[in-house]
């Protein structure tokens, strides 16, 4: 991979500061976040804010791929079954340990902006395929479709749980729903 420029990481460090300054602001104020707000805490100028985000909405895209970055920095089991459930349950805890807020603003930048809600290069997404096909090749999964077909539906799970969880503000046991139907998407591909 080639080197950055020092002009790029310092685009990459100003677009990092924009994004941890919103998450503290939605932290601390709820959604009562302005652009101005997010600018003055990251020491930013509003022109430099929309040079790297059309609004303080679009920052929410930046959520997704931090989510994706930790899951791609976690060790998960190497037996196909239990790599999926804690790839799951990784990616729910990981969801809503940003906050109720976070995740419900991503949510209605997400349908607004008319996002997809798959992304078939995420690290979820591409674990969870990659521990059905080895779970297929060592006898332990049958699968009747294709690994990705089954992976979409698990990440449409998730986030189903996720954003009833926020609508819920918190208050159902997100995680003892999720264990319940990725066990029950398990037993459908088991031998």
């Amino acid at each position: 991979m080639k080197e950055l420029t020092a002009q790029q990481k310092k685009s990459l460090q100003t677009r990092q500061r924009i994004f941890n300054e919103f998450c503290k602001l939605v932290e601390q104020n709820g959604t009562n976040v302005t652009v101005q707000d997010i600018c003055k805490g990251a020491n930013v100028s509003v022109g430099s804010f929309y040079h790297y985000f059309e609004s303080k909405e679009a920052v929410c895209g930046e959520i997704y791929n931090s989510i994706d970055q930790r899951i791609s920095e976690m060790k998960f089991s190497t037996h196909p079954r239990l790599r999926i459930e804690e790839v799951m349950h990784a990616l729910l805890k990981t969801s809503m340990d940003m906050g109720n807020d976070l995740m419900r603003i991503a949510g209605v930048y997400e349908f607004s902006a008319h996002t997809p809600v798959i992304d078939k290069e995420s690290a979820s997404w591409t674990l969870i395929s990659e521990a059905l096909l080895l779970g297929e090749s060592q006898g332990i999964f049958s699968l009747k479709a294709e690994p990705g077909y089954y992976a979409d539906m698990m990440i449409y799970l998730f986030r189903a749980i996720l954003q009833f969880w926020v609508v819920h503000d918190g208050a159902i046991d997100a995680e003892q729903i999720l264990s319940k139907y990725v066990e029950e998407i398990l037993e459908i591909v088991d031998r």
